[in-house]
C-alpha cells in the first residue's frame, strides 16, 4: 500500500486516504445480491502509508541505482532469494545444481549448509 500510495502522489493524485479491502471470509451470501459493505472488510492504512514513506523513498533509491548497475551485484544466492517470494530472476542466478548438492539433504537448516558451503563441502 505504501509503494502504491507514493506511486500515485509521486504522479500527481493528491490522496485522501490508503484503504485496504480484504474479503470477509465470514460473509454469507443472503438472497441473490452482494452486499459490498458486508462482503468487505476494509481497514485505513493512511497514517502507515505515510510513515512509511521516508524509508521507502530510500529503499527505492537504493533500488533503483542497482537496476542501473551495467551488471548485476557480486551478492550470493541464499534464502533470501525464495523468501517472502520467489525472485523474479532466480533461475538466472540459480543454475542447475548436481546430484550430490548438499541442499538436497533432508532436514539441513540454513546455517549448518552455510557452514559446509564455506568449508568447500
Amino acid at each position: 500500500m505504501a509503494i502504491q500510495s507514493y506511486v500515485l502522489s509521486q504522479s500527481g493524485l493528491k490522496l485522501a486516504s490508503v484503504w485496504l479491502a480484504h474479503i470477509n471470509r465470514s460473509y454469507v451470501l443472503t438472497g441473490t445480491t452482494v452486499d459490498p459493505s458486508q462482503f468487505f472488510s476494509f481497514r485505513n492504512l493512511t497514517t502507515r502509508a505515510q510513515n512509511f514513506q521516508p524509508e521507502l523513498k530510500l529503499r527505492l533509491r537504493e533500488q533503483f541505482r542497482i537496476l542501473a548497475m551495467p551488471e548485476p551485484p557480486d551478492f550470493p544466492t541464499g534464502p533470501h532469494c525464495i523468501n517472502p517470494f520467489v525472485c523474479e530472476f532466480f533461475h538466472h542466478c540459480n543454475h542447475p545444481k548436481p546430484d550430490d548438492y548438499i541442499g538436497y539433504l533432508p532436514r539441513l537448516d540454513a546455517d549448518a549448509m552455510r557452514q559446509l558451503e564455506e568449508n568447500g563441502r
